[in-house]
């Protein structure tokens, strides 16, 4: 039997991939020379179909690139055999080594490592092989754990583990395990300590921040906002203190081990904010936090059936319920999701939601049924996917030369550094090196995304017939359903609603809502299917290229959708 091989090939550290007689080179070679002897000791043992490589990742889970690769053209049956050099270089997971060698079966695969050459048809050879790659995982593990135990030690004297500084501090430059006092920036630290004592409030306290233009550290906005001042305000950096195992703070101390436990240890830099103002803010922070929930929890539910799937076709931002009260009675309506220190500008700033609900119901219920209306849905899809995919095989095309471009370059590099003997030149080369290395690797990752996209593309048919039978089941549920369960019933189906100034953009989710539970609901005037599981059927998604949508025109009336639609595809972007 002749052998379609796969080498894979791993260097886990940057040192290890810039290496000039690196392991990526040496394992390639290894692998090419096992494969040279067999096919001379017997006749087309095998041929290397491709080398699969991953250059500077662990190998602690599967979420590697080319091992991704490697697993798919195992399933399509391009390759029967993975060689590597050493099980290591595949996994150093017992779990993630068990479901590999499933695969290995499942697909027919041989594998083959040129340091552990078990014969895995035998039972001893298989205890031998798991044996091995149990010890490559405590190897690993241990490592991890040496690192941790290391960064609790410090934690526990009071040291930084790494981060940026924050606000009225810098990191000191002759100790970069602690802070130093930022003079300018600890007379900005009280003042907002100052103001949030005075006006007892977050979002008035960074509203006036914002106009007073104070920077804040570390924010990605570059703005003042609730969650950057509570963040900023709760901090304990500020009085001396440390904090060990942060993210462990809400967890029961029962069930961690030692150096998993939060605890607060005095911190090696000095405390900026006096104890009696740091506390107050905290009570006044708890006592706030307290009444909003209060708040909530007396607040009457009012159901928005699109809430959370309602977008703005001007800016992009959600659409969340808000409700008003009329001289009669309480009027419910969409409007933007406030965002502090972006005021809205859109033409529209609300819509009532009872007019909107009603267009779409009406939609729903009556428009869609109309003859051809489907037919026309997968006419246009059809149109659009054979535009999508001739552009994805163009950009495919261009990612494949721009790799091997990249290719001969970092091998052309890679002599001139070998040959050439001044330091200085070296490193230059060393530094283009890198630079080649991390092109290629952005490159690759562009190049499997466009490959997956092509694999991934669904069949027009296929899209219409899942759109037909979630549209029956919102039909046969939707009369005896409560609001809320109608609210569950659009989400299944309608991945997106995008508001326009005249129209409503319909984006459907582009698969069959499966996971559905026919049971008697607690109001016994509904019967029927209900959806049970949406973060499914938002993953599922992913399996094709996102969604058809239809455009409703008039939003604001209560009148019968017109027949004309517009088909769209590919993460909202029109095509």
């Amino acid at each position: 039997m002749s052998y379609n091989i796969a080498l894979y090939i791993r260097v886990s550290t940057e040192e290890q991939v810039m290496r000039t007689e690196g392991s990526l080179d040496s394992q390639k070679h290894r692998l090419n020379g096992f494969v040279d002897i067999k096919n001379m000791q017997q006749t087309n043992w095998g041929m290397v179909i491709e080398s699969y490589v991953d250059e500077g990742l662990s190998a602690k889970d599967t979420n590697r690139p080319a091992l991704q690769r490697l697993m798919r053209d195992l399933k399509n049956g391009r390759v029967n055999m993975v060689l590597v050099t050493d099980i290591s270089r595949l996994s150093r997971s017992i779990r993630d080594f068990c479901g590999l060698i499933d695969m290995f079966k499942e697909t027919k695969t041989q594998f083959l490592s040129l340091k552990e050459q078990f014969d895995t048809t035998t039972a001893a050879g298989e205890m031998m092989l798991f044996n091995m790659i149990n010890l490559a995982q405590f190897e690993r593990r241990q490592i991890s754990e040496r690192v941790s135990l290391n960064f609790h030690s410090r934690a526990l004297r009071g040291l930084r583990n790494g981060g940026s500084a924050i606000l009225g501090f810098e990191i000191d430059p002759n100790n970069k395990s602690t802070f130093k006092v930022h003079p300018s920036e600890v007379l900005l630290v009280k003042k907002v300590f100052d103001i949030y004592v005075e006006e007892g409030s977050l979002y008035k306290t960074a509203e006036k921040l914002r106009e007073m233009q104070i920077p804040f550290k570390g924010s990605s906005s570059g703005n003042w906002n609730v969650q950057t001042l509570n963040n900023l305000l709760r901090n304990q950096s500020y009085i001396g203190i440390k904090e060990v195992n942060k993210g462990k703070k809400g967890i029961d101390p029962n069930g961690l081990s030692l150096h998993e436990k939060y605890q607060v240890v005095k911190a090696s830099w000095p405390a900026i904010i006096d104890e009696s103002t740091f506390y107050m803010a905290q009570k006044m922070l708890d006592e706030n936090a307290q009444d909003e929930r209060i708040r909530l929890s007396d607040k009457q539910t009012r159901i928005y059936l699109v809430s959370g799937i309602a977008t703005c076709g001007e800016c992009g931002r959600a659409l969340v319920g808000s409700a008003a009260h009329g001289r009669v009675n309480v009027i419910r309506y969409y409007t933007h999701r406030p965002i502090e220190g972006q005021p809205v500008t859109c033409s529209t700033k609300r819509i009532q939601a009872d007019l909107v609900e009603t267009t779409i119901v009406n939609h729903f219920l009556h428009v869609i049924q109309r003859e051809g209306y489907l037919d026309g849905i997968e006419d246009s899809i059809t149109k659009n996917l054979s535009g999508a995919s001739e552009l994805l095989q163009s950009q495919r095309g261009e990612a494949q030369k721009k790799l091997a471009e990249l290719d001969a370059d970092r091998k052309k590099l890679m002599r001139l550094q070998i040959q050439n003997e001044d330091l200085v030149l070296h490193s230059i080369y060393s530094e283009q090196l890198l630079e080649t290395k991390n092109q290629q690797q952005k490159q690759s990752e562009l190049l499997e995304a466009i490959s997956s996209k092509l694999e991934e593309t669904p069949r027009p048919s296929d899209i219409r017939a899942a759109v037909e039978i979630n549209l029956k089941r919102l039909l046969a549920a939707w009369s005896k359903a409560t609001p809320k369960m109608q609210k569950s019933l659009i989400r299944a189906i309608v991945d997106r609603l995008v508001f326009n100034s005249d129209s409503i953009d319909i984006y459907y989710r582009p698969i069959e809502s499966s996971k559905y539970e026919s049971h008697k609901s607690k109001d016994k005037s509904f019967t029927g299917a209900i959806p049970v599981d949406l973060f499914e059927i938002r993953n599922a998604k992913k399996l094709m290229m996102e969604n058809q949508s239809l455009s409703l025109e008039n939003p604001g009336h209560n009148e019968k959708v017109n027949g004309s639609y517009v088909v769209k595809i590919g993460c909202g972007n029109r095509i």
